[in-house]
């Protein structure tokens, strides 16, 4: 690697790395390179997302001018392999790559870092493992070691921290290290109610489990916001042997709501197209095999009339379920997706607020698939049902601000479609393919 060879660059772009996926991980790193002649001492703060791009920031003071060097390098991810060509998905890396200096000498030439994470099977996460530097005049590789490795969560996150790493006008630093006063919900707002309505089909033979864990997990983080908001929260979970067309419409009927109440619809199970004009998909409310699925169901955009009607201030009718033919299904064989470890960072109650609680009046029907598309799901839960919540908890969150639900929409559809694409799906024939899925959705402001 390493001495860091200096070389006269003909230009550096400006290039900030914004906050726009999803923030999952947050690694500290102090490490050196003991094997060459390079007696300094890395400090990274790598941030991954969940949908595996992220970017790495590295300080150090060069030992040659003493001088504060702070690299900037977007990231990328992937799985190792071998010289035969075979993948290990035991070993994940992450590699900088377009390194640009934000303090110090702008004219050196920095060897992006790899660092390397191993897959443990009691958690089930990617923990680090190692770090490299490939040099690029050479070619040879040269091995690090870490002398720090922490996964930050907000404690660890203080100001003289962060000013390592961020100016102290950047957004990034003062979203993270900002202290919220005064803030929150006034008595009366307070007062709003948050209806909760889940229809799972979590008795199915097929997807029952994976509907079971997006039930909770849905169940969850809305509880979680109604708690964090300080508003009371009226569940209704229909699932296991209630679940039917019945009760799900008998359960939308006595929905009733103030003006300045909040309505979550969620529905998770199997789904289908007829052909009809709808874009959206119908539900099967039926766990009897010698039931009518089409006799028992209802089409999301009715649902989302119905529920519209009541007049509430904020309506979200979301279903992860396929949107094709009902005689199309075919079987889902998920491929190892990558996790870390979470950073536990605080909620933004203005953040929570904007979306939930806008003075103007909103209404917002997704679901998990474009029509003739089917919805994938994992042992964990539907993907699109997973990338939604993490991008609901993100948009929460301080790295985001003057949220809105077109972006965090956006993100939740685009982190599905990354996800589905590392999905394989099993036809009738019994051939493999990637599963192809882009959600869609609507947004009205009255």
């Amino acid at each position: 690697m390493i001495m860091r060879s200096k070389i006269l660059l003909a230009a550096l772009l400006g290039l900030f790395i914004g906050l726009n996926s999803n923030a999952q991980s947050i690694y500290y790193f102090k490490y050196h390179y003991p094997k060459v002649e390079d007696t300094t001492t890395y400090q990274a703060f790598m941030v991954r997302y969940d949908d595996g791009t992220g970017f790495i920031r590295v300080h150090y003071i060069d030992d040659s001018t003493h001088e504060e060097e702070l690299v900037e390098m977007l990231m990328k991810e992937g799985y190792d392999v071998n010289k035969k060509g075979k993948v290990d998905s035991t070993k994940l890396y992450f590699q900088g790559y377009d390194p640009i200096y934000l303090r110090g000498d702008s004219d050196q030439d920095y060897n992006p870092d790899i660092f390397w994470f191993q897959y443990d099977k009691q958690t089930d996460y990617y923990t680090p493992w190692g770090i490299v530097s490939p040099d690029k005049k050479d070619g040879r590789v040269d091995e690090g070691e870490y002398l720090e490795v922490k996964l930050l969560n907000q404690q660890d996150l203080t100001p003289g921290f962060v000013s390592l790493f961020f100016d102290k006008k950047e957004d990034f630093f003062q979203n993270i290290t900002e202290v919220a006063t005064g803030r929150g919900l006034s008595t009366e707002e307070k007062k709003t109610k948050m209806y909760l309505l889940i229809a799972a089909n979590t008795l199915d033979p097929d997807i029952g489990s994976t509907c079971e864990e997006d039930r909770k997990q849905t169940e969850k983080v809305f509880g979680d916001l109604a708690e964090f908001l300080g508003i009371e929260i009226v569940k209704k979970s229909i699932y296991g042997q209630e679940y039917n067309k019945n009760n799900v419409e008998t359960a939308i009927q006595s929905l009733n709501p103030s003006p300045k109440d909040i309505v979550v619809f969620y529905y998770t199970g199997h789904g289908f197209s007829m052909n009809d004009n709808h874009q959206f998909p119908h539900i099967a409310l039926t766990s009897k095999s010698f039931e009518s699925a089409r006799s028992n169901s209802l089409n999301m955009e009715d649902v989302y009339a119905r529920i519209k009607s009541k007049g509430a201030r904020f309506n979200l009718v979301l279903s992860d379920c396929c949107n094709n033919s009902i005689e199309g299904a075919s079987a889902i064989i998920p491929v190892n997706l990558a996790r870390t470890r979470s950073s536990n960072l605080p909620w933004d109650p203005d953040n929570c607020k904007a979306l939930f609680m806008s003075p103007k009046p909103a209404s917002i029907l997704m679901t998990a698939a474009s029509r003739d598309e089917l919805s994938c799901g994992i042992s964990s839960g539907g993907l699109f049902t997973t990338s939604l919540r993490s991008s609901l908890v993100d948009f929460f969150s301080k790295f985001h601000n003057n949220v809105t639900w077109a972006q965090l929409l956006e993100e939740a559809k685009n982190d599905t479609i990354k996800r589905a694409d590392k999905t394989a799906m099993q036809g009738d024939n019994g051939t493999y393919t990637r599963c192809k899925q882009h959600p869609i959705f609507k947004i009205q402001v009255d």
